[in-house]
């Protein structure tokens, strides 16, 4: 069997032929080029038979490892003219779209992110700190599933700080499935006047004990699964008018919070829903971050509690049969 035949089939790279192989000291270097003759934009699809013109240097990637050495892929590539993103180079069936790193390569990276800390994945792998974020973004972007926010019925909203220095993602949780379905990272000076008040709100007033603590016990009771939505909302209504007539700053500010999200509290009582589920996530996507020993950019943090926490089912590459292998 000749070297480029072996390679052909230890690199399981469909749509590509290898040309030459070289050893080099410690990376591998093999030459392929691609079987199709039609040209395909890499980020829309498109496909043309037209030329624009031919790279004049050649398009590396990193591939998997192979023992001790690093393995190169080298190809010249054609450049197509996209009706939409304009003179773009020629998409290729084993990398996403700009990458440095094959599929396979982002995957393993990708996978390995959230099972360990980034110092650790960039010593394995041989990649910088930046490499893996940038690894964990793609994998996110192609695999997310974009159906996910489809059918959402009951959702659990929080923040959680991914940096030091006030830095925060809020995260969108699907009850019923478990996951993060939507994440956004979000700047202290978005919070509005009376969000930073309740922050800072804590106070007790010492006339008023007891009739606070009677209170808190029947509002506590609302809350105890054993009443229908109708039965909820009456004691509901109950409480909030004695808390009205009750001279105490904060419940009369509670009730009139609870009259405004009224139809939310007992939506969160006729499902027996709670924060649970959420801070639960909460718990893992502090793990996370923790793991990762911070991060450049909210992308990057995002990114990986996608990957952990979120609806991407990631194999590994010996993981999926040979004709996904450049799906």
């Amino acid at each position: 069997m000749r070297v480029t035949t072996a390679f052909k089939r230890l690199l399981r790279l469909d749509g590509v032929n290898v040309t030459n192989v070289e050893f080099a000291a410690t990376v591998v270097r093999v030459t392929i080029t691609l079987r199709r003759r039609r040209l395909v934009c890499g980020r829309c699809g498109y496909k043309t038979s037209a030329r624009y013109d031919t790279r004049p240097v050649a398009s590396t990637w990193r591939h998997l490892d192979l023992g001790v050495w690093q393995v190169e892929l080298r190809a010249m590539l054609r450049r197509l003219g996209c009706p939409t993103h304009g003179v773009v180079i020629e998409g290729v069936p084993f990398a996403r779209p700009g990458a440095k790193l094959t599929r396979d390569f982002d995957d393993l990276v990708a996978w390995l992110a959230t099972r360990m800390d980034k110092t650790a994945i960039s010593r394995l792998c041989r990649v910088s700190w930046r490499t893996v974020g940038r690894a964990c973004e793609r994998v996110v972007t192609s695999e997310l599933d974009p159906g996910r926010l489809d059918g959402l019925f009951r959702i659990g909203v929080d923040e959680i700080s991914w940096r030091k220095h006030h830095k925060y993602l809020t995260l969108v949780v699907d009850h019923d499935r478990g996951v993060v379905v939507w994440g956004h990272k979000v700047n202290p000076e978005d919070l509005t006047t009376n969000q930073a008040a309740q922050l800072a709100r804590i106070r007790r007033n010492r006339g008023g004990i007891w009739r606070a603590y009677e209170m808190k016990e029947q509002f506590r009771a609302i809350f105890a699964g054993d009443l229908t939505r109708d039965e909820a909302a009456e004691r509901l209504d109950r409480w909030c008018a004695r808390a009205q007539r009750s001279r105490l700053a904060p419940f009369i500010k509670a009730a009139r919070t609870m009259r405004h999200r009224r139809d939310l509290i007992l939506n969160a009582i006729e499902h027996g829903i709670s924060n649970g589920r959420v801070e639960g996530l909460n718990n893992k996507v502090r793990l996370i971050v923790r793991r990762g020993y911070g991060f450049h950019s909210a992308e990057a943090a995002l990114a990986l509690v996608m990957l952990a926490a979120g609806p991407i089912t990631l194999n590994l590459p010996h993981e999926r049969p040979p004709a996904q292998a450049a799906a």
